[in-house]
């Protein structure tokens, strides 16, 4: 553990290695599923259980069990399978890989409690209930309209429930809203815990902070996460997931979750000044990991589209001061990604200074839609639907998939250390032994994005 904040006896920089264990899986989950009886329509599907059939032949495809997973395709309807219960242990090297990889996933915007953000969280939770994941990072407004703890409750717990039943941690930012009715303390330097803020019968933070649940370690407002590369030979058992090894090697991604709430000059809550403690810890903390891959979880963005409601008449872009702050740290301290949300809609932007950043900001709240621009990939939907990300990173490639709220993949791709452009392909279900595959289409590189039709996403 390092040291983030010396007036206190616990570390800001939280090292998740004794984080329930994610698993690892490869192409023929969707054909494992057949074969132990579980049906396909209740889970995201391998490409080959769908109502098309088995017909389509999968690279890499061991004979044997391709062979039985068309007779289990045989003997079902086409859109949903049903077969005899086959031992379990039978199959496990089916959960084989050979790369340690980490599998997590970003939202932002979610705390609506109404139907979107339940869709939302049933379809994260459904991604990991195929394919563990480690992790659920919300990028703010965790908690819209607070008004006392049961907003918590309605808003956050009663969302994620399912999702945190199931061993996943959860790790959040604050955003604007979950600052509603909260002030500038006056402290300075500007404390890194709940201090920072004048509190209120109707301000969050104090509770947020508070909530374990939401993850702020220490009931800190920034901090960061490692995650630990999984090795081959995982699996799951009943009540949780185990691997028997404990890896001493450097963490594949860590994760740097900052409050730009007392950042930039938009949305500052501070009266005067900046967060300088918050900036010198940011550049020290990415200065000391080992990670391989650096990743910035935040709310309000530095790049982004101009994002539009009102027929267009109401406007919102990114915040040039928080820009002039935070990108230079970021460029001169390797960060690799960078997630934004505050913007209820989803883009990614072209690479800047060897950085992707994404907006990911529709998992509650009635999207939006953004104008097309010089440094954003453009859509033909504008971006507007509710989705998560589902990261999935290896220590050669990192790869993302955008998932709606009807389980349709919306965008995705890789990219290795280097790359001046991302490999537009599906890093979702692609052979993890054999790298990223593409789409049934040629990858292209930065073309304008045309949404396909919604339909089950495979997940690794």
């Amino acid at each position: 553990m390092r040291p983030a904040n010396p007036k206190r006896p616990k570390t800001a920089e939280i090292r998740s290695r004794d984080a329930v264990r994610l698993g690892h899986r490869d192409l023929f989950t969707g054909a494992r599923r057949v074969l132990v009886g579980v049906s396909l329509t209740s889970v995201p599907m391998r490409r080959c259980f769908t109502t098309r059939g088995c017909g389509r032949s999968v690279a890499g495809a061991v004979g044997s069990v391709l062979l039985l997973a068309m007779a289990a395709c045989a003997s079902g309807t086409g859109t949903g399978v049903s077969t005899g219960w086959i031992g379990i242990e039978e199959f496990d090297w089916l959960q084989q890989d050979t790369v340690r990889a980490t599998r997590f996933v970003v939202v932002g915007d979610t705390g609506t409690g109404n139907e979107r953000a339940l869709g939302v969280a049933a379809q994260i939770r459904r991604s990991a209930e195929a394919v563990p994941v480690s992790h659920v990072f919300l990028l703010g407004d965790n908690v819209y309209g607070f008004q006392g703890g049961r907003s918590i409750a309605t808003r956050f717990l009663d969302v994620y429930r399912g999702i945190l039943s199931l061993g996943v941690r959860i790790n959040a930012a604050l955003g604007n809203h979950d600052l509603d009715h909260c002030g500038d303390s006056g402290l300075r330097p500007v404390p890194q815990d709940e201090s920072a803020y004048r509190s209120s019968p109707r301000c969050s933070v104090d509770s947020q902070l508070a909530t374990p649940e939401l993850g702020f370690p220490d009931g800190l407002r920034y901090y960061s996460i490692e995650i630990p590369g999984e090795h081959p030979g995982w699996r799951r058992h009943e009540g949780g997931l185990q691997d028997p090894r404990q890896s001493d090697e450097p963490p594949i991604v860590e994760v740097f979750v900052i409050d730009t709430n007392t950042l930039g000059r938009k949305q500052t809550r501070l009266k005067q000044g900046s967060d300088e403690p918050q900036l010198r810890w940011l550049e020290g903390a990415l200065q000391r990991s080992d990670a391989r891959w650096k990743v910035v979880a935040m709310h309000h963005p530095i790049y982004a589209p101009t994002r539009c409601w009102w027929f267009r008449f109401l406007c919102r872009n990114d915040d040039a001061t928080l820009r002039a702050q935070l990108e230079p740290i970021f460029r001169e301290n390797g960060v690799d990604v960078v997630f934004q949300a505050h913007q209820h809609l989803y883009a990614r932007v072209r690479p800047i200074g060897g950085i992707r950043y994404f907006v990911t900001g529709a998992g509650g709240k009635e999207p939006d839609s953004f104008r097309d621009d010089e440094r954003t990939v453009p859509r033909d939907d504008g971006g507007s639907f509710n989705h998560f990300m589902y990261i999935y990173a290896t220590e050669d490639r990192f790869g993302y998939c955008v998932i709606d709220v009807n389980g349709g993949l919306r965008d995705g791709g890789s990219f290795a250390g280097g790359d001046a452009t991302d490999r537009l392909d599906d890093p979702c279900s692609a052979a993890q032994s054999t790298g990223f595959h593409p789409f049934v289409q040629p990858p292209r590189r930065d073309l304008p994005w045309t949404a396909p039709k919604p339909h089950p996403i495979p997940l690794r």
